[in-house]
């Protein structure tokens, strides 16, 4: 798995060395030397070229200037309107300025050698009838209802797809497309562009270009390099294409600093170990995050709809792991209440959590499980923890937004406003937190002194 961009282990779409385009049909790439006379493509662009020409769903993420749009988007539309006149390639874009001043610009550069075209505004027509056109990404109905064939192939382009709603996408795949690209710089970690380099990797042939795959980029790396420092991460986002940070969203953990640990880990130490517990039913997953001491690993992650098997299925893996119940803690919001009731009734009197409650720093923090995150975020700056290498927690931990309450406090987003609920990452958060922080009365249970022959006695804490 490349820690840098976190994803399942499943077979990618990749490029064909044998592939045979028709007879008399160049590549993408020789189309632009031989035809255009574009003689000075650079790598990248020339692959992007090759994939698209060879019918793989193309998704581009490339620094802010590289040309993805002049010298990738636009050869590509020539090329298949030359090759297959009848051709149909609707082009949308997260901004409309990018299409007028960049992407049909570079289109009517070649009009004298189409002269036998109609060029019109934002509209170009072979004169076998095929076309390219523009349309907004504030008009959803046009976004499907196109369907290509062999002879007429549909080519579907969404350019800057940073900010192009994630309907418009659902609406393309809903066309039979031959061809398709997705290309923009990077965005904040979320929404479906982000997802195609993560979950829907598999499904895409994917390029990450940075500033230094484009010679004609250097000055403005010096330059930049002077007004931002290294770690910022709108420099990041603009010369490495990393995922980071968008105008409306602020994530509690940046996914850079998340990738950073992966790529250099502090050393693992052992002093301690415990178990914080995520209770959930139907879609949701039960999570038993481990701790053992600096290092905290996905023991199990399942979904469970009947609450009754789920909790035999917590003590077994209990049992499993060698845990005792003061080594384990439980969020008890909502159904994690009564879950914590049934394992105490089986034995299994655990430390109770309830994320809701007064933060123990409540200055600063509106709640507990807000505090935990927090805390967590502060732990992952200073590179303290080994944190679990799977996808759908990093998904979870750098999708959630840090946000302010009435008092100025800091507060995690509320789940009910996130698309999934984030239980891996609550689980990992919860251990960490547990592992340290002193703990209020509100986080213990009664705990039952071992029976002898003279009484049967309560202590709490």
């Amino acid at each position: 798995m490349d820690l840098l961009n976190p994803t399942v282990a499943t077979e990618i779409p990749r490029l064909d060395p044998d592939f045979e385009y028709p007879p008399g049909v160049l590549s993408p790439w020789e189309f632009a030397y031989v035809c255009l006379g574009v003689d000075d493509l650079y790598g990248w662009q020339i692959l992007s070229l090759e994939a698209y020409g060879q019918g793989l769903p193309v998704v581009l993420c490339a620094a802010n200037g590289s040309g993805k749009t002049q010298r990738v988007i636009a050869i590509a539309i020539l090329w298949q309107l030359t090759y297959w006149p009848r051709s149909r390639l609707p082009v949308t874009s997260g901004s409309w300025t990018q299409l007028e001043y960049q992407l049909w610009p570079a289109l009517e550069r070649y009009c004298d050698k189409y002269s036998h075209w109609r060029w019109m505004s934002m509209h170009v027509v072979t004169d076998s009838g095929g076309e390219a056109f523009a349309f907004s990404t504030n008009e959803p109905g046009r976004a499907e209802g196109y369907h290509g064939t062999t002879e007429e192939p549909l080519g579907y382009i969404i350019d800057e797809a940073k900010t192009v709603p994630d309907g418009i996408y659902h609406a393309s795949n809903r066309c039979t497309a031959q061809f398709r690209i997705i290309s923009s710089s990077a965005g904040g970690p979320s929404g479906f562009f982000y997802d195609c380099f993560h979950k829907l990797r598999s499904e895409y042939f994917t390029r990450r270009v940075t500033s230094a795959e484009c010679a004609h980029l250097k000055e403005k790396f010096e330059r930049d390099s002077k007004l931002y420092v290294p770690d910022d991460p709108i420099f990041r986002s603009m010369h490495f294409s990393e995922f980071g940070i968008d105008d409306d969203f602020r994530p509690i953990i940046h996914p850079l600093l998340l990738r950073r640990l992966y790529e250099n880990p502090p050393p693992k130490f052992v002093n301690s170990r415990s178990a914080f517990l995520d209770f959930a039913a139907g879609g949701a997953e039960n999570v038993i995050a481990l701790r053992d001491g600096n290092q905290i690993s996905l023991a199990r992650c399942w979904r469970q709809t009947d609450t009754a098997q789920a909790v035999r299925e917590f003590i077994h893996e209990f049992r499993r792991l060698n845990l005792v119940p003061s080594e384990i803690f439980g969020d008890e919001g909502g159904l994690g209440h009564n879950m914590c009731d049934a394992l105490s009734e089986a034995g299994w009197r655990i430390n109770r959590v309830n994320n809701q409650s007064e933060a123990l720093d409540s200055e600063h923090y509106c709640n507990l499980g807000s505090e935990a995150w927090f805390t967590a975020a502060r732990k992952i700056e200073r590179r303290e923890v080994i944190l679990p290498n799977d996808p759908v927690f990093f998904e979870q931990a750098t999708t959630r937004k840090a946000e302010y309450d009435s008092k100025m406090r800091m507060r995690a987003q509320d789940k009910k406003t996130m698309a999934k609920s984030p239980d891996r990452a609550d689980a990992v958060f919860g251990a960490i937190y547990s592992a340290e922080s002193p703990l209020s009365r509100e986080m213990l249970s009664a705990a039952y002194v071992p029976p002898n022959r003279f009484e049967r006695s309560i202590v709490t804490f």
